[in-house]
């Protein structure tokens, strides 16, 4: 959680788009809206677990694939939010 909370801090988004708190998690932060879901969904969490488990990472062989997985997985349902949320779409 603390790596998602400094993603959250560090990266710089567009104005138009609504942040997240910058303590996400703690009971203080209280619940997030429909929109700051789909930007924790959409832009931190996926740039917190590339960090994580991307190219690079530290963990083990056996752990890392599992990671992967779990890694490209989180990517397709980003990909089906992206679209899910659009405002128009083609064929």
């Amino acid at each position: 959680m603390w790596h998602i909370q400094h993603v959250i801090k560090e990266t710089t988004i567009p104005s138009w788009l609504r942040s997240v708190p910058k303590n996400f998690g703690e009971a203080r932060a209280g619940t997030l809206k429909a929109n700051e879901w789909r930007t924790l969904s959409t832009i931190y969490l996926p740039l917190a677990l590339v960090s994580l488990w991307g190219e690079g990472s530290t963990y083990q062989s056996h752990e890392l694939i599992h990671l992967w997985n779990i890694l490209d997985n989180t990517m397709a349902l980003v990909s089906a939010i992206h679209i899910a949320c659009s405002r128009t779409m083609t064929q």
